[in-house]
């Protein structure tokens, strides 16, 4: 039986390492081992990019937090950040008009005995009374839907807002499925990817995440990926007899953008 770390709890970022390598999640989450082995080349840029994510990020939590456009847009940025956020200050968003916004809110539902834990970029409220999930991407390119749909950070966000989402309702009552939708914004393009939430998409994120959670809390070997591609961008791919060198990584390939370095485990 897997002997979880102590306050241990499920993640998209934590999910999401096991359905594409057990092994990685062992060494990662478990063992929380960190290996030396870059993650992909050229990885100065990765990291340059990474900086520019998180401070995309910032500049829309000061924009919903109350800082005028105007301010923000006064303030330092490079030829990314100034481009992405005039990107932003152009788009319509979804859910206008709003009614409330949560910007960088965190949310968390119990699961199997464990906690499973979200931290949305924004969560914003219609006046129509629906609740939008709104996720800033900073990749070059969109990711292409089929392979978003079914990643976990699309399975959990609405399911944990349906599970824990009454805590931001003015009666506490909780969200109805129905209710809820996710928005990818791409900062890049400005292009969205949408998703709309239903009963049936809750009962079956229910049963996958409590399935999952079940499987990752009774097993006793966590085996090595059999996509071999993944091994050539991942930092253990060298303690796991998959190769030393960094591999060039398909952008088409990396579903969660860099920027999303959000891990509660650690």
């Amino acid at each position: 039986m897997t002997i979880l770390p102590p306050q241990f709890q499920f993640s998209q970022t934590n999910l999401q390492d096991y359905a594409d390598c057990p092994r990685k999640f062992e060494l990662r989450h478990i063992q929380r081992l960190h290996y030396p082995s870059i993650e992909s080349e050229p990885q100065l840029e990765r990291e340059a990019h990474a900086r520019r994510g998180s401070a995309f990020h910032r500049l829309i939590h000061q924009y919903f937090s109350g800082v005028s456009a105007e301010a923000i847009s006064a303030s330092a940025m490079d030829e990314y950040l100034s481009r992405w956020w005039g990107n932003f200050i152009r788009a319509k968003l979804p859910y206008q008009p709003s009614h409330s916004h949560d910007a960088e809110m965190t949310l968390s539902t119990p699961i199997d005995g464990v906690r499973l834990i979200a931290k949305y970029d924004l969560i914003a409220q219609a006046e129509t009374g629906d609740w939008w999930i709104m996720d800033w991407k900073t990749q070059a390119r969109p990711i292409p839907r089929d392979i978003l749909s079914g990643k976990m950070q699309t399975i959990i966000y609405p399911y944990v807002l349906a599970r824990a989402g009454g805590s931001l309702t003015a009666d506490g009552e909780k969200i109805a499925p129905e209710k809820i939708h996710m928005a990818y914004w791409y900062a890049e393009t400005g292009n969205m990817e949408l998703f709309h939430y239903n009963s049936d998409q809750f009962a079956h994120a229910e049963k996958l995440l409590t399935r999952t959670i079940a499987d990752i809390k009774q097993r006793t070997h966590f085996e090595l990926t059999t996509n071999a591609r993944q091994c050539g961008f991942c930092t253990y791919r060298s303690l796991c007899g998959r190769g030393e060198a960094a591999q060039g990584l398909d952008e088409s390939e990396l579903v969660l953008d860099i920027d999303d370095n959000f891990d509660v485990d650690w």
